[in-house]
């Protein structure tokens, strides 16, 4: 793959949510907002290498993330440079976005979130639409819940599928908390989709089920302000392209900026 198309492959995403977030900024006050990069290696577990035929791969990825609270709602989103030390031809990219625009001040939002995944034969963008709830506890414990209809879109060498597919309902929560002398963050998001469509799920994995779950369990222990160290549990069941359970050991090393 050419470098000018890799390179476009990165910074357009990144340009957009870019200028989004300064369209919002500017027109509204912020309240937080945080950003970071960090370099990361998913190790899968022996098992999950052998029930996948070997298509699930250990790898390495580049990601930045960031987000920003308003006076209006929340922004947040990432984007993953995945096989970045590999050949082009073995490149991926993945970018998740979403936003949450404030229904009053009990907690509800209309929720929103893109998704996108590309490789050098392949192509799925999912769009999610719905409403959510967050929740702030006495114990510094955060939780935001959400329930959405889903779109796909997806395109590669063997066809396409484009339509409504399903729903999905989605949870993230986090905690910080101290213990000798140092600071962590537990935290966790779950998404499950369900009443994909049929067409979508024979080109996507040949799972008869309709249904599926995605998500990570991590932990963070912030060495310094700016220098994060973190691992995680992925795991997924009927997703990532598999009709099986996965999981696997995330380990990551973050810039805060």
């Amino acid at each position: 793959m050419p470098r000018v198309v890799v390179m476009q492959k990165i910074i357009l995403p990144t340009t957009l949510v870019v200028a989004s977030l300064l369209t919002f900024s500017a027109h509204a006050e912020m309240t937080y907002s945080f950003g970071n990069v960090s370099i990361n290696y998913l190790e899968w577990d022996a098992d999950t290498e052998v029930k996948t035929g070997r298509n699930k791969e250990d790898f390495s990825y580049l990601e930045i993330e960031g987000g920003a609270g308003f006076n209006w709602g929340e922004v947040y989103g990432f984007y993953d440079f995945e096989e970045w030390d590999k050949n082009s031809d073995k490149h991926r990219f993945f970018g998740k976005g979403n936003v949450r625009y404030f229904l009053g001040d009990q907690g509800w939002h209309l929720f929103g979130q893109v998704s996108d995944f590309r490789t050098k034969d392949f192509d799925e963008t999912n769009t999610f639409l719905g409403i959510g709830k967050s929740f702030n506890f006495s114990n510094g414990l955060w939780l935001k819940a959400h329930a959405a209809i889903h779109h796909s879109f997806q395109s590669d060498k063997y066809g396409s599928f484009d339509g409504h597919n399903g729903y999905q309902l989605g949870v993230v929560w986090g905690k910080d908390f101290s213990a000798l002398g140092q600071n962590f963050t537990v935290a966790q998001w779950h998404e499950y989709d369900f009443m994909r469509d049929d067409h979508y799920m024979a080109s996507h994995d040949g799972s008869p089920n309709t249904s599926g779950y995605n998500g990570a369990i991590s932990g963070w222990w912030h060495v310094t302000d700016h220098f994060d160290v973190g691992v995680q549990y992925r795991y997924a069941d009927d997703y990532l392209g598999s009709p099986t359970y996965q999981n696997g050991t995330i380990l990551s090393l973050k810039y805060n900026f």
